[in-house]
């Protein structure tokens, strides 16, 4: 059975590069990617969980690392192939639901990344938590993202249009939304996340937010600004600033955690 964020991303899949291609989101990649350098090792085998088109796992390949891709969506995946082959970048791409990675061994990967907000839509974090921890080298680094509970509630007040509360109670007491009514979306506090790492025999190195400033401004007027060359570099460095900051990364519109799995494994160094 598909699960309704992979349907969802089926049908989008031939337009998702170019949706996600405007100054705003290629802002959001770019500290994405500073935040994801300084904790990867100079070489190593990484698992790119939800990675849907290839964004970060086909540049991870071209640096030289040895990657595995893998999603839900076939038509992602699809995507990520063809720009693959029409890039001559090897990488190993395989359909896997994050919430059970049959095909991935055990203590696998020195770097694990999970962006997209995969954990929100998978429909159980708990498993996929837990999957991602299985399947990583103790001593390896999990970097993931989610969408944070906070600017989900600001969202959910502001398109009531005087329809009742329900919504909101229900993202109060279970940070549960849905991604405009296609699939239910779980969202997190920071203390939250990291209790969920935790739990799951991680150790927190830091959360940021992101972004945490471009979130005050109008998505439209945002583009515009970031178009502007100087803008974009100042912005930027603003966001690389004060996003591990608090209370300033708990404004981010997503919150991306760093965790450790904790453990020794025979021969492993």
């Amino acid at each position: 059975m598909t699960h309704p964020s992979g349907a969802y991303y089926d049908a989008t899949a031939a337009s998702y590069d170019y949706d996600y291609s405007t100054p705003y989101w290629q802002l959001y990649y770019d500290l994405t990617w500073r935040n994801m350098r300084e904790h990867m090792p100079a070489s190593g085998r990484i698992l790119d969980a939800g990675g849907g088109t290839g964004i970060f796992a086909l540049r991870m390949a071209k640096a030289g690392y040895d990657v595995t891709l893998v999603d839900v969506s076939d038509g992602m995946l699809d995507v990520a192939r063809r720009k693959a082959k029409d890039q001559s970048i090897r990488v190993r791409i395989l359909r896997q639901d994050v919430c059970s990675m049959d095909a991935l061994q055990d203590n696998a990967y020195d770097v694990i990344i999970c962006q997209g907000d995969v954990l929100s839509y998978c429909g159980d974090h708990g498993k996929a938590i837990a999957e991602l921890v299985r399947v990583a080298r103790p001593g390896a680094v999990i970097i993931a993202s989610v969408d944070n509970i906070y600017p989900s509630i600001r969202h959910a007040l502001e398109t009531c249009n005087g329809a009742g509360l329900d919504d909101v109670r229900l993202l109060l007491e279970k940070g549960m939304t849905s991604y405009f009514g296609r699939f239910p979306v779980k969202t997190f506090h920071a203390d939250e996340l990291r209790d969920c790492f935790r739990k799951a025999g991680c150790t927190v190195k830091s959360l940021i937010g992101k972004p945490v400033l471009l979130g005050f401004m109008k998505r439209k007027d945002a583009d515009n600004m970031l178009l502007d060359q100087r803008f974009y570099e100042q912005m930027l460095a603003l966001e690389l600033e004060y996003c591990r900051r608090e209370p300033y990364n708990l404004f981010g519109g997503h919150l991306e955690i760093v965790a450790m799995k904790e453990g020794t494994l025979r021969g492993f160094l």
